[in-house]
């Protein structure tokens, strides 16, 4: 029983793992879309006025 105990927990975990990953994705293809002037290393573009 507790075999499958763990084998679950992983699977909860695998599945968070992707969903964390789908959202950065997302999010970076997201944040690239809507400033594609925007380096992806340009901290301070967001901060300009």
């Amino acid at each position: 029983m507790e075999k499958h105990h763990h084998y679950g927990n992983v699977h909860v975990v695998e599945k968070l793992r992707q969903s964390i990953e789908i959202w950065y994705a997302t999010s970076e293809y997201l944040r690239q879309e809507m400033n594609p002037s925007m380096g992806r290393n340009d901290a301070t573009h967001r901060w300009r006025a």
